[in-house]
């Protein structure tokens, strides 16, 4: 089987500052920043629970109630939020190549759930691992191992695409091979290849990486 595993936010949808926005105004009842800088470089790729851990430390709170908040916000701003050029160009391409694919995220079924169907791709992949659904957030490499078990395939039969180092670093964990999608390839990221555009995933660059040419 030939399978490539999809991150969600910021690799198919442009969510990343509704996700900043909705965490911080939480944070900030307990008069506590968050930063976008912070945000991006630190805690992309880990779950929600894990951030509110780590910010409010010592502070006292209902987690679930702050969850449901937060993903309150963000489904209703789904509106808000657009596709990744290139993404659907990108599946449909692999998926003539006879790949199979699936999304796996830190982030919340319930909002994923919406905006894959605002977009219309839902039917595009084969399912959706969630943070809900594994115990360890990434760099652990639970959530890209549930994945590729939903999908059937061996852990050296995926690519996954990332835009987070911890992301990255969770598929390098998985022993899978990873496209970084990153904004400046000039730099170091712990990935296989790196694109700043989806459009500029090749075929020829996914099988390479698959047949370990890389």
């Amino acid at each position: 089987m030939k399978a490539v595993i999809f991150d969600f936010d910021g690799v198919i949808a442009d969510s990343l500052h509704i996700h900043h926005e909705s965490e911080r105004n939480v944070m900030r009842e307990f008069g506590v920043e968050f930063t976008f800088d912070e945000y991006v470089n630190e805690y992309t790729g880990k779950g929600i629970k894990e951030i509110f851990a780590k910010k409010l430390e010592g502070k006292k709170y209902d987690m679930d109630e702050l969850v449901n908040k937060k993903v309150d916000e963000t489904i209703r701003r789904a509106g808000e939020v657009k596709m990744i050029p290139g993404l659907r160009e990108l599946t449909k391409l692999l998926k003539k190549h006879g790949y199979k694919m699936i999304v796996a995220s830190a982030g919340q079924r319930r909002f994923i759930d919406v905006v894959l169907k605002k977009f219309g791709i839902m039917h595009d992949f084969e399912g959706l691992v969630t943070m809900n659904e594994v115990k360890r957030g990434k760099p652990n490499p639970d959530i890209f191992l549930l994945a590729a078990k939903k999908l059937g395939a061996k852990p050296s039969e995926c690519v996954v695409i990332e835009d987070g180092v911890n992301g990255m670093e969770a598929a390098r964990n998985a022993g899978m091979k990873c496209i970084g999608f990153v904004a400046d390839v000039t730099k170091d990221y712990p990935c296989d290849l790196k694109v700043d555009s989806l459009n500029k995933i090749k075929i020829e660059d996914v099988e390479a990486l698959i047949k370990n040419k890389y």
